[in-house]
């Protein structure tokens, strides 16, 4: 990053609880906005209340995420995946059902429609034959654990599923998050035989291959670190009693996927759900000391913007240190890259990116002059890729035409003033996206990559690199 315009603070506890800080950074600034997205931004800040460890608008954002509610939420009861949507996601919906939950519980005021009207449609997805797969099954078991926590008799709707499992699955279902769902389900509902024997199945304790995020990637909500983290929030919240997880084992699940920079904001959302469990009050008297790149310390100011010890790291640092060995640190930073992608690349999928003039291609027009983009996505991996984004830098000079939008095969667009955001999902056919930008400063312009990325799954990514400059006469 550009050193002049960098700004960095650390964070430091004896808890791993601190790892919080940084995650809801992260989920506070992230680019995109489906309603998995919007709900992980905001889920932790209510759940934790008072205990946030940083000084986000609660009320402000929970106003702003039942305003997105309302353009999402279907006649049915379902909600979709982007404003104004045509049909229901299932999770999402889901997701923002458990949403809606935690917010009355921490006495919000939850529109009463939008709430019994998501719960009407649980029941009715419940009551359909759509459980065909062992995804569609945890799917109506976090349905069913949802419509529990509104305090509903949900013992008919756990035995249909119980019996559509063995039937299908005979035991092996029980390792799966399904199985914990069910087992919070009928703790809720007093029926605790059932319940600790359920909550048992789920397969916490298997050992974690260093590869596992890549091999244990079901779909983009259902990975092994998504339901280690729910299975811990469970756990913590119905089964402290006979289930201690608040140990060595259970932090580095958790933080793993966090320090190896494998993580979704569906992830830090849950995640910073299982660290407040860890949230005890230690001593946090550090002697922090910081030097420049000559070895000579400089002074360090506290930021009283964190329940933690939080200090402003100068521009100048080179290194930190202290005395104390068994912390947590986070640091976090924020500013401007300094090395831009000069190479393209492709891992699962590929993209490419031309201008057009009248139907030749061109790097070169006049001011005034009126230019096609043309972005072509395909899948190399022979699968649909879904929660795909395509990030497109507007070429400086320019300015898009929002009204010139074209493509039939696309789920969401987000035109802002210095980029296109287009949301779909890709596959082995080509796809394209065309949109009109108008020339508005003369000059030689950078010509910066596009990108196109899954949401959820690193593995699965591209860059395209043009010219390297576009001249406006």
């Amino acid at each position: 990053m550009y050193k002049e315009f960098r700004e960095q603070t650390v964070s430091l506890s004896t808890s791993p609880f601190v790892f919080s800080s940084g995650l809801l950074k992260f989920l506070n600034k992230y680019p995109h906005g489906c309603t998995e997205q919007i709900t992980s931004k905001v889920l932790p800040l209510i759940a934790l209340g008072d205990n946030s460890p940083n000084a986000f608008d609660r009320n402000e954002a929970f106003k702003i995420i039942i305003g997105k509610y309302r353009l999402r939420q279907l006649s049915s009861g379902g909600f979709s995946t982007w404003d104004n949507g045509s049909y229901v996601s299932e999770f999402n919906s889901m997701y923002a059902l458990h949403f809606l939950t935690y917010a009355k519980k921490k006495g919000y005021n939850v529109p009463k429609d939008m709430l019994n009207d998501g719960l009407r449609w649980i029941r009715s997805y419940l009551n359909s034959d759509d459980d065909n797969s062992m995804w569609n099954a945890k799917i109506k078991a976090y349905g069913i654990y949802i419509l529990t926590l509104n305090e509903e008799v949900t013992t008919g709707f756990i035995l249909n599923l119980t019996n559509s499992l063995d039937a299908r699955y005979q035991d092996s279902w029980k390792k799966s998050i399904a199985s914990s769902y069910l087992a919070a389900s009928y703790k809720l509902l007093h029926e605790d035989k059932m319940a600790n024997e359920l909550i048992k199945g789920y397969n916490f304790d298997r050992d974690i291959k260093q590869d596992e995020r890549h091999y244990y990637y079901y779909s983009d909500f259902d990975t092994s670190f998504v339901n280690d983290a729910i299975y811990v929030n469970l756990v913590n919240s119905h089964f402290s009693d006979i289930i201690d997880l608040n140990n060595d084992k259970t932090i580095s699940r958790i933080l793993n996927p966090i320090i190896d920079d494998d993580y979704s904001t569906l992830l830090s959302s849950y995640s910073v759900l299982a660290l407040s469990s860890f949230n005890e009050n230690k001593s946090n008297e550090f002697d922090l000391k910081a030097y420049d790149k000559e070895g000579k310390e400089i002074a360090l100011e506290k930021s009283d913007k964190s329940m933690f010890v939080t200090y402003e790291l100068p521009k100048n640092v080179y290194k930190i240190s202290s005395s104390k060995s068994d912390l947590y640190y986070v640091i976090t930073s924020q500013g401007f890259e300094q090395n831009i992608i000069s190479e393209k690349s492709s891992e699962g999928v590929e993209v490419t990116k031309e201008f057009y003039v009248d139907g030749k291609k061109v790097t070169k027009v006049k001011k005034g002059d009126e230019v096609e983009v043309l972005i072509k996505v395909r899948a190399l991996n022979d699968k649909e890729n879904y929660n795909m984004a395509i990030i497109d830098l507007v070429v400086g000079g320019f300015e898009i035409k929002t009204e010139s939008f074209s493509s039939d095969e696309i789920e969401h667009k987000d035109l802002r003033e210095d980029r296109a955001l287009v949301y779909l999902t890709v596959d082995e056919n080509v796809k394209e996206v065309r949109y009109k930008v108008k020339a508005t400063s003369k000059g030689k312009f950078t010509i910066p990559p596009v990108y196109l990325k899954s949401l959820y799954n690193k593995y699965v990514n591209a860059v395209y690199v043009k010219e390297p400059y576009f001249e406006v006469e």
